[in-house]
């Protein structure tokens, strides 16, 4: 009985504890984003998930003949998945540091907003495309109003502004 105590608070023991306990506090922290923040989180991750949707049925084979070539096809049905999947990441790690408040994360969910507003021009005059993709592009737009509107609420302001270590070099250091 006595071994099991000692080995409970043996100082490795309360060293993992103290980190977990550390590490516990911070996800806590983290955690406390405002609801604007996480409802529009939420919705810009269902846009990420749509996009890989996209990727994985698209039409690109749908238009593959024989006299294109298999290598030819190959790459490009590669490149375009990779470069899919690449953009999506990398939409997700900015929806991590736009979730922890870092304002230059912000700067970039705004960018995006804007892009698919330009986006829209394509979607009139360009070639028709199908129902499923119209809808994606329909929620696309209506979740970027929602995060304009939202990011100009003061709320938001706060959030991004008043938010400890909302600098890039901070979120490499790792500090809070």
């Amino acid at each position: 009985m006595d071994i099991e105590i000692g080995k409970i608070f043996d100082g490795r023991t309360i060293l993992r504890l103290s980190f977990l306990a550390n590490w516990n506090l911070k996800v806590m922290v983290t955690m406390r984003a405002p609801v604007g923040v996480k409802l529009t989180s939420v919705l810009m991750m269902v846009v990420v998930l749509l996009h890989l949707v996209a990727i994985l049925a698209s039409p690109l084979p749908l238009r593959w003949s024989m006299s294109h070539g298999m290598l030819r096809f190959i790459s490009t049905v590669l490149g375009a998945a990779v470069v899919g999947f690449a953009v999506s990441v990398m939409e997700c790690l900015v929806l991590w540091f736009y979730w922890r408040g870092r304002r230059w994360a912000m700067w970039l969910v705004l960018l995006g907003c804007l892009l698919t507003f330009v986006s829209l021009r394509h979607f009139i005059i360009g070639p028709p495309v199908s129902h499923a993709r119209v809808l994606i592009i329909y929620y696309r737009i209506a979740v970027a109003v929602v995060v304009t509107m939202y990011l100009c609420t003061a709320q938001a302001r706060s959030w991004f502004t008043l938010h400890p270590g909302h600098g890039m070099i901070a979120d490499l250091e790792g500090e809070q």
